[in-house]
């Protein structure tokens, strides 16, 4: 475990000596190899048109961003108006924390055209999710559609034997359509990126259609090429979609070990990609798929699909919270003033046989208020006052823009004010990140700042994970808790360590 730890500390301090680092909300991350440690080239995510957001593939003039005055929060205008001073990220008044819920739906119903009413069905009977990725939508040159949704992008099939079968496309729930921007689709690929600009700042979302072509690698080491490239402006990565590997060591639900599951395995562990649908989603096989960087940001789970016997959907939530805090004062002892002889005679002088005739509990509360009025007489005090933010790079412009946000809710100004806020995000992430290299650099790797601070970089969006993924011993990855746990206590017990 020492060399775990030497290894650990080696990588951080690497990474911190690069240019560029990009991680999940929050803080980057550098857990071994799950470290991001890729270069980016400029990619203007932010485009000052509405018409900027429209497909740049093979597919027809999608405009992401309809200039209707409509807002862009994940909620039906018509159905569920905002109520209060200003919206959060489901239209209601919200407190001055940054938080983000949405649901993302993820679903191969082998020709959308071909079963538009029973798709139309399927998402309205589970609430209808602010965002619908569908891959295999059997359409070429037809617009794809789902009642309630704005097709944000749309991609048809490439070098197919059969042209209308393949396709992706991508839907935003009406309401929701201008906070989801398309940015790019691969050149050679079924695959398409775009942003939601997030409350919690903006998130890369990957829509994914990778045809079952065994022994095909290409397009999984162009999807990390295109990961390096689109995620620059991002503080998070979702990507989902019917991804066609198998893998039993990693998926599980697999029947095989393939050459392009095993490369997307290593694509993940490189990137701090970690895929987190459990379940089989085409009879005995896991096959459409959910990564992502963040750590317990995201949740899935499989539902039924349209046909008993071809591909259940996958049904994402994700929430993303910076909580509002009120600085928190707490006293604490300077010990380097301490009068240690005077303590220690105080103590011996105390006559402590007057507390035994009392009941226990009253016993030790009369012992322990007399060892501490002892300890104030011979130790100072002092306030320090802690402010406490779940991402320490929020600041006052983040939030100053945020609010310029939610006012531009309903307007025609809000695409401004939301690339505006998801920029704010961005100089802040990045400002940080600058801030604890050079932080970093400063320390020596053998004190206690820096491994108090090496570990906050660990520590991912959402409820925080002190330990990073592990590898075990055949190469595979424990990246859940309870894996951690199981492959820790395996450790100690090899190293003759008790866990209990």
């Amino acid at each position: 475990m020492l060399g775990v730890v030497d290894v650990e500390a080696r990588e951080v301090e690497e990474v911190f000596s690069e240019p560029v680092v990009r991680g999940a909300v929050g803080t980057p991350f550098c857990a071994g190899i799950n470290r991001s440690r890729v270069g980016f080239s400029l990619c203007d995510i932010f485009p000052t048109e509405v018409s900027a957001a429209a497909p740049k593939g093979d597919g027809p003039d999608l405009s992401a961003n309809v200039p209707d005055g409509r807002g862009s929060f994940p909620h039906n205008m018509a159905a569920d108006p905002p109520k209060g001073g200003g919206p959060d990220i489901d239209g209601n008044s919200a407190e001055m924390s940054v938080e983000s819920t949405f649901k993302l739906l993820n679903f191969n119903p082998r020709g959308l055209r071909e079963n538009q009413a029973q798709v139309d069905a399927l998402v309205e009977s589970i609430g209808r999710p602010q965002i619908v990725g569908i891959t295999e939508t059997w359409h070429e040159r037809t617009n794809a559609k789902i009642s309630g949704h704005h097709r944000v992008s749309q991609l048809d099939r490439r070098k197919a034997l059969r042209g209308d079968r393949g396709g992706i496309a991508l839907f935003a729930r009406d309401g929701f359509e201008q906070s989801v921007v398309h940015i790019a689709d691969s050149k050679v690929d079924e695959r398409s990126w775009h942003i939601v600009h997030a409350d919690s700042g903006p998130i890369l979302l990957c829509l994914w259609y990778r045809p079952p072509n065994v022994g095909e690698i290409d397009s999984v080491r162009r999807f990390e090429e295109e990961l390096a490239e689109y995620s620059r402006h991002a503080v998070a990565v979702v990507a989902m979609g019917d991804f066609n590997v198998h893998n039993i060591e990693w998926l599980r639900h697999s029947n095989r070990n393939s050459a392009e599951g095993k490369l997307l395995e290593q694509v993940c562990c490189t990137n701090g990609l970690r895929q987190i649908v459990s379940e089989p989603t085409r009879g005995a096989h896991l096959l459409d798929l959910v990564l992502t960087d963040m750590a317990s940001g995201v949740r899935s789970r499989v539902i039924p699909g349209i046909h008993d016997d071809d591909h259940k959907a996958v049904l994402s939530t994700v929430k993303l919270a910076i909580p509002s805090s009120e600085p928190v004062q707490r006293m604490v002892y300077d010990f380097k003033k301490a009068k240690w002889a005077e303590l220690r005679q105080l103590l011996l002088n105390t006559d402590w046989r007057e507390t035994l005739h009392l009941e226990p509990n009253a016993a030790a509360d009369a012992m322990v208020n007399k060892l501490l009025d002892h300890v104030h007489q011979c130790i100072p005090t002092r306030w320090i006052t802690d402010k406490i933010w779940a991402h320490p790079w929020l600041n006052s412009a983040c939030k100053e823009a945020l609010l310029r946000k939610r006012a531009a809710f309903g307007t025609a100004d809000f695409p401004r004010a939301r690339d505006e806020c998801s920029r704010a995000f961005m100089d802040a992430y990045h400002a940080y990140v600058s801030k604890t290299r050079e932080e970093l650099k400063n320390l020596s790797p053998s004190s206690r700042g820096w491994w108090r601070l090496s570990g906050t970089l660990l520590a991912k969006a959402g409820t925080k994970e002190a330990i990073p993924p592990l590898q075990r011993d055949d190469e595979t990855w424990a990246l859940t808790p309870l894996e951690k746990a199981a492959e820790l206590a395996r450790v100690f017990r090899c190293s003759g360590l008790s866990t209990s």
